[in-house]
């Protein structure tokens, strides 16, 4: 019915309107073209065929055919057929963000924000997607022939003002995913851009703390955590982490101070019971 929708990670990630609009308009072609419709046909389609292929084999041979090898059959030629769609839409994308006055160019580093990393591991969500590499070349060779009428137009402050407040909160997430190569990657444009923000800070300094329990690592999210303290304005939870911090490395003078600012600020949090035993525990 031709809603759209685009979620706060993508947001976070893409870094001007330009970028914004191919990637809205690879969806609008979606619906203007109807290509959800089509792909359903195409596929029911392949089913009818599926099944009577497998009825003429099994007459030919006498051995029922199974359902694995035409699902996989027909799973093939979905994923090509789709492959082409989305090769359509993403062309027809950047007549649409010509036609609305945007920088061209932007399709690409928009389309490099698909890959979840640089490992090389395909990302399930786009199996029926051309690899990124493919997208790429035939979004690059489209821009040779729309070269003469580029603009220039990102609208990248008016974009980092609308969307800058939705980083630290998705790295938090992604930490959490165990997503850490793109939490940290997202982090350091974040405080290259707004250095001693505090928030971002502690995310920092969670990011750290997500790849190991040692105390080594603990040490060195500690730093991140007392500088988003010494900055002001400091999430309640790091003061619970350099609470945590310097209770593992047992100075429990520190360790309490830490606790009891934290309770102050949060003293409805979840784990407030918790670190109240601690306070109580004998030095």
């Amino acid at each position: 019915h031709g809603d759209l929708f685009i979620t706060h990670g993508m947001l976070a990630q893409i870094n001007n309107e330009a970028q914004l609009a191919f990637v809205l308009g690879h969806e609008i072609v979606h619906y203007r073209r109807r290509h959800a419709l089509i792909s359903q046909r195409f596929a029911r389609n392949q089913r009818t065929k599926s099944v009577l292929v497998g009825v003429a084999l099994t007459a030919m041979s006498g051995v029922p055919s199974t359902n694995d090898n035409e699902s996989a059959w027909q799973l093939a030629l979905n994923s090509g057929y789709s492959r082409e769609l989305e090769t359509e839409s993403d062309l027809a994308a950047l007549e649409i963000m010509a036609a609305s006055g945007y920088d061209v160019r932007e399709a690409v580093p928009a389309l490099e924000k698909l890959r979840r990393d640089r490992s090389g591991v395909r990302n399930p969500l786009f199996a029926s997607h051309p690899d990124i590499d493919t997208r790429v070349e035939t979004v690059q060779a489209q821009l040779e022939i729309l070269a003469p009428s580029v603009s220039n137009e990102t609208n990248e402050p008016r974009y980092a003002k609308a969307t800058d407040h939705l980083i630290v909160p998705q790295t938090l997430a992604l930490i959490d995913n165990g997503e850490l190569t793109m939490a940290t990657a997202m982090l350091h444009r974040y405080l290259h851009k707004y250095p001693g923000n505090p928030e971002a800070l502690f995310a920092f300094g969670e990011s750290i703390r997500a790849t190991s329990s040692s105390r080594e690592t603990s040490i060195e999210a500690a730093e991140y955590y007392q500088q988003a303290v010494d900055g002001g304005n400091a999430p309640a939870a790091a003061y619970r982490e350099l609470g945590l911090h310097y209770r593992l490395m047992a100075e429990s003078a520190k360790a309490d101070q830490f606790f009891r600012e934290y309770l102050k600020l949060a003293p409805d949090a979840i784990d407030a019971p918790l670190i109240e035993t601690y306070l109580r525990e004998e030095p």
